[in-house]
């Protein structure tokens, strides 16, 4: 492992050979750091690893700051974020488990005997290259894998057993890495040794079945079917999916896991999933069966959050099959998450008169009278849907929203709720937790912790909702939480790059620092859209005037007080930006009309000392400063204005 780490010293470990490593590395003087998630709450390691990332010169200093941030937050979460952020990563570090890891990244897993390098495309993969040194690698291993797991009773019995697992596990995938190279041989190859090692293998059971349907070895054909229906058949040997990908390996045909279970798509790897629809996609012949696999790609490209790759796939769907509930719901589940009523009714409408069932699609209707505000029709239909035996979690949780818009809380408290969680009957508690969380959110600022708390637990059952995150996020800076909501924003931004509220509220975050280079690239992005936010309107205006964009300054500075006139903010930032540009009578007008509605913020007296200070006069800029009070009330970026002003009187004086 250590010859094929080659330059890349950061290795995401699993825990089975970590001494090894380690101490071979030390004898062989080679550095290898591990970043361990089974030790993300030991706070010693994390600290270690801390320091030794930040003195790691080959990342960026951003990078590096970023890793501050979120490993103070989230191990786990740091981890995530380096793959993903980092565009070298590949050359830099390996994953021995968590191949997924690359695939969030946007690149693919690439096994390397124990371990998974990453690529920028499955075609840059040399197959030659990877099916030799596989070869060579079983061969060289074979004795330890004749002697297989031993006698339960050895020192070493769990410890071989996990070895052997995790061998099988990056074979199998390097088999469905071959597949994906056109080496369909070298792929059979490889899975029939992931099942030589570790017998229990399903994943590889089931690429084999795969192979042998495509007309591989058809004299292995029918031994193979019968060891997969002996393991699906079996009750007691019926494998959780969800647990396929993370355990055995990926299964390749999408024909499998549709037949046998859903659940494993949405908890595998979503670029994995994708990439295996679309290939059968492309070879399903049957109109229907292609309907059906352009709605499930579109499910999993909107959990991925890519809205409008998902929404062009329920369009093909409906293109064949006009009536698609499934398709129906998810094009006018995008519309309403848009806030764009009228598309999502229009939807609705064309699949009605296309045969759709509009029982089907009440839940759709409901949704869309709550997002259009009109929540007497939403709640009618909802009350009708409850009312039934069969009531989905889903429609009370709806029901629920609609009732705490109409301030009917203690409702939903004894009556809904309840219902809730009895129909979630202590297994999938999603929808309990989001109402939960909206019932605490009622309640104010007294209620924001357990609301959050809510959230959170909502968000670990189902990590694939990213309107969850927003949420949060919100609530962190409601709490003032400014480490939580800078991890959180950090997390949304990784999904979702142009998010404009993430955005500002780094933006923020990094102006307050006074790291004017990062806020500018935040706060850009937060007003790039048709109707940018007063806040982030102004504080986009701050930074450009920190960092000597004047002209641009003014014109953003402008376009505030323009959208919102009533708003001190805006006009004292003009006056800021107005002084800054040498005019101080146009600057002392903007900060007049700012005390006119607030006088009480005590930041508008540095602004008024810089307008002293332009107008020569350090007296009068030294009574404004006194007036800002203490710095200890002012943010660090207001701090660094006040400093400058001190040092502009010093030199005013000393022009005298």
């Amino acid at each position: 492992m250590l010859d094929g780490l080659g330059r890349r010293e950061w290795v995401v470990a699993n825990g089975i050979i970590d001494a090894n490593l380690l101490i071979r590395a030390q004898e062989r003087g080679q550095t290898v750091r591990l970043l361990c998630p089974y030790r993300a709450r030991e706070a010693g390691y994390t600290d270690t690893v801390r320091r030794a990332f930040v003195s790691d010169t080959r990342f960026s200093e951003n990078t590096r700051l970023r890793a501050e941030s979120l490993m103070a937050y989230s191990f786990h979460l740091f981890i995530d974020d380096l793959f993903s952020a980092d565009e070298r990563i590949a050359e830099k570090a390996v994953s021995m488990g968590l191949p997924d890891l690359w695939y969030g990244a946007g690149r693919v897993p690439v096994p390397d005997r124990l371990f998974y390098g990453g690529a920028q495309r499955v075609e840059a993969v040399q197959a030659d290259e990877l099916e030799e040194e596989h070869r060579a690698f079983w061969v060289r291993w074979q004795g330890f894998v004749a002697q297989g797991e031993g006698n339960p009773r050895q020192l070493g019995y769990r410890y071989r057993g996990a070895l052997l697992r995790h061998m099988a596990f990056v074979a199998n995938n390097a088999g469905v890495t071959l597949d994906d190279l056109g080496r369909p041989e070298a792929a059979f190859e490889a899975y029939r040794k992931a099942r030589e090692i570790y017998p229990d293998n399903i994943s590889a059971l089931l690429n084999l079945f795969d192979a042998v349907a495509r007309g591989l070895h058809p004299e292995m054909k029918e031994a193979v079917e019968r060891q997969l229906r002996d393991k699906v058949e079996r009750g007691k040997d019926r494998y959780p999916l969800w647990s396929l990908s993370r355990h055995y390996g990926y299964v390749r045909n999408v024909e499998l896991f549709v037949r046998m279970g859903w659940q494993w798509a949405l908890s595998s790897s979503p670029g994995s999933v994708l990439a295996g629809l679309r290939s059968a996609y492309a070879m399903q012949q049957d109109e229907q069966k292609r309907a059906a696999l352009s709605a499930m790609m579109a499910s999993l490209y909107e959990m991925r959050g890519d809205f409008k790759q998902s929404a062009a796939e329920y369009k093909k769907t409906l293109a064949r099959d006009p009536k698609n509930t499934f398709a129906i719901s998810g094009l006018a589940r995008l519309a309403l998450q848009r806030s764009v009523v009228d598309e999502a009714r229009t939807i609705l409408e064309v699949g009605e008169q296309a045969g759709a069932p509009r029982r089907q699609l009440r839940q759709d209707w409901a949704a869309l009278y709550l997002v259009g505000g009109d929540l007497p029709r939403a709640r009618v239909l909802l009350q009708e849907m409850a009312e039934e035996p069969d009531v989905a979690p889903m429609t009370l949780a709806m029901l629920a929203m609609v009732m705490i818009e109409q301030d009917d809380i203690g409702a939903v408290e004894t009556k809904v709720l309840p219902r809730l969680i009895k129909a979630s009957k202590g297994q999938d508690s999603y929808f309990a937790q989001v109402i939960q969380g909206r019932v605490w959110q009622s309640k104010g600022r007294p209620g924001l912790k357990n609301a959050r708390l809510c959230f959170q637990r909502a968000a670990l059952i189902r990590p694939d909702v990213q309107p969850l995150l927003d949420v949060l996020l919100s609530l962190d800076v409601s709490l003032e939480d400014q480490k939580s909501a800078e991890a959180r924003a950090l997390t949304i931004l990784r999904q979702r790059p142009e998010h404009p509220y993430a955005s500002f509220i780094m933006g923020t975050i990094r102006l307050e620092q006074g790291q004017y280079g990062d806020a500018e690239g935040y706060l850009r992005r937060s007003v790039a859209g048709e109707k940018p936010a007063l806040a982030a309107l102004n504080n986009f205006a701050e930074v450009l005037c920190r960092i000597r964009k004047l002209d641009e300054a003014e014109k953003t500075a402008r376009q505030a007080v323009e959208q919102a006139p009533d708003r001190y903010e805006g006009w004292a930032t003009l006056a800021y930006v107005l002084a800054e540009k040498n005019l101080p009578d146009p600057a002392a007008d903007a900060l007049a009309k700012a005390r006119r509605i607030n006088a009480e913020d005590g930041r508008l007296n540095v602004v008024d000392a810089l307008i002293a200070v332009k107008r020569g006069n350090p007296d009068a800029a030294d009574q404004a400063l006194a007036r800002a009070g203490a710095d200890a009330v002012l943010s660090v970026a207001d701090r660094r204005a006040a400093a400058s002003v001190r040092e502009a009187i010093a030199r005013l004086r000393q022009g005298r």
